[in-house]
This record gives C-alpha cells, structure tokens and sequence, in this order.
C-alpha cells in the first residue's frame, strides 16, 4: 500500500513537471527559435573542381516554422557568369556572392551586380544582396581578382594564387536558444 501511495506521488508530481514544461513551450523566445534560420552549417567550401563549390555537411534549416535538409552535394555552380574587375583596373578587386537554397534543395548563388569591383572584402560582403523569396541564404563566397585582370565565375577558379587572389568560404550562423529557454 506504501508503495504504491508512493508511486501516485510521483505520477503526480510528473503531471505537475510536464504542464510546467508544455507552460515553457509556449514562451515568445522559444516561438522565435522556431522560427526562420540556419540550425546546422552545410561547411562551404571549395570543390575539387576548382570552379564550383561544395557543402561538406548536411544543412539544416527552418522556414516558416518547417525543417528542411540537404546532403553534403558537391559540383555546385553559380547561377550565372558573375565579373570582378571587367575593367581589369589595376589593384586587387573583391566581389561576393551570396548562397541561397530553396525549401526543395536547390542551391542558387546571388550577386549584387553582374560586375563587382569593390576595393575591400569588407565593402563587398557589406554589399551582398538579401535571399529571394522562397529562399534561405546560408553562407557566401568572396573572391579577390589578380590585380589589373579581371575574374569571371563559372570559367575562371577559386583557388588562391591561381585565376584570382584569393577565395574565401563563409558559413551564414546558426541559429541559437534565447537566453531564456537555455
């Protein structure tokens, strides 16, 4: 009879611990960590290929409150034969380019202009475009063109020292608890 007076006390006191938690579940901050962005970096990277990119982990993400994810996928290409530098103005020129993906997995790439010449790589990045409609941005490119000549995506590669200065791989943040619900 003990022994179970004591268990009635537990399941009671379990009942009270899950309405406290479903009464947690539904503060502001945790709504908002449901929300839109990045929960797990894709790792961009350079392709073996040197013209083209890679995601070297799986991506996860959330849009409108559902999760998607992506494979690692490798031969990823710009979505069209972005420039730097088409004047071939002598100095190092910098462009960026944005890495977008939509809810079925599709990776696109975005630029500000067809032709970038920005003096730094903080003036480029500064200058990356928002994500489309429909679409997650999750991490950016920037390429540096070999002084006085010009860089052209698709075509030319990304490997430093080769058909431009430098390239540079960057992952969007993931998105992280509140405060509050840590």
């Amino acid at each position: 009879m003990a022994a179970t007076r004591k268990i009635i006390r537990g399941l009671k006191r379990l009942r009270f611990t899950i309405a406290e938690l479903a009464a947690d579940l539904k503060i502001p901050e945790y709504r908002t960590y449901l929300g839109d962005g990045i929960l797990q970096i894709g790792t961009v990277a350079i392709d073996a290929v040197p013209e083209k990119f890679k995601t070297t982990t799986v991506l996860y993400w959330r849009r409108n409150g559902i999760q998607f994810t992506k494979a690692a996928t490798t031969a990823l290409v710009f979505a069209s034969a972005y420039t730097i530098n088409t004047a071939a103005a002598a100095g190092i020129k910098w462009g960026a380019f944005l890495l977008q993906i939509s809810d079925t997995g599709t990776v696109t790439s975005k630029a500000v202009a067809a032709n970038q010449s920005y003096a730094s790589e903080a003036l480029a990045i500064a200058a990356l475009p928002a994500a489309d409609a429909g679409n997650k941005a999750f991490a950016y490119i920037t390429v540096a063109a070999t002084t006085g000549a010009d860089w052209v995506a698709i075509t030319d590669d990304m490997t430093d020292g080769s058909d431009c200065t430098e390239a540079n791989f960057y992952d969007l943040p993931v998105v992280a608890f509140p405060a509050a619900v840590v």
